[in-house]
């Protein structure tokens, strides 16, 4: 186990408090919400990767080489992608204060928390596996990219995670005619 795994867990358990807080509904809004902002931040990923393969072909043919994407890939999604996902759930947030659904009582925050554990399984996954992404291709300086490579490679949980991933991948529909952005292949 490293600590990674120990990160995940902890994005884990804090979501499915969160998911708890914000009931049934408002988990609803959030599931909403995730799959919006990771199909719009996917849609930049593509098009950076299919921007950058051009400029790699003018780089290779003019000098011979070019770098790796993959670390700035993963790093526009996981920005962006947090910082969609934070202004989404502050705006639904005040839209809806409390989403919440009297007449269920105490199950309310227990269907809001099953949600939230699902949802923190998803994001943990899209944090494993973007952190896979950015370990592929060895970078400078190599000590910070050897050290995240070895948390990711002997992690416990990013395993089962990938499998997450897969199905959670299949669910959004704009990608299958235009494929996946490398953060979304598990």
């Amino acid at each position: 186990m490293t600590y990674l795994d120990g990160l995940l867990i902890v994005v884990g358990v804090g979501v499915v408090l969160w998911g708890t807080f914000r009931q049934t509904v408002g988990m609803l809004l959030s599931w909403l919400g995730l799959y919006l902002v990771v199909t719009a931040v996917g849609m930049v990923v593509l098009f950076i990767g299919g921007t950058y393969g051009f400029g790699a072909s003018l780089v290779r043919s003019l000098w011979g080489t070019s770098g790796s994407i993959r670390l700035f890939e993963a790093a526009v999604f996981l920005g962006l992608g947090v910082g969609l996902f934070l202004v989404y759930e502050v705006t639904i947030r005040l839209i809806f204060p409390n989403p919440g659904l009297s007449k269920l009582g105490f199950w309310d925050n227990v269907f809001g928390g099953l949600l939230g554990a699902v949802l923190g399984l998803v994001i943990m996954a899209l944090f494993s596996n973007a952190l896979r992404v950015v370990v592929i291709t060895p970078w400078q300086p190599f000590d910070i990219w050897s050290q995240l490579a070895t948390a990711y490679n002997g992690s416990f949980l990013a395993p089962y995670l990938a499998r997450v991933l897969r199905i959670f991948s299949k669910l959004l529909f704009p990608f299958l005619f235009l494929g996946y952005p490398p953060v979304l292949i598990g």
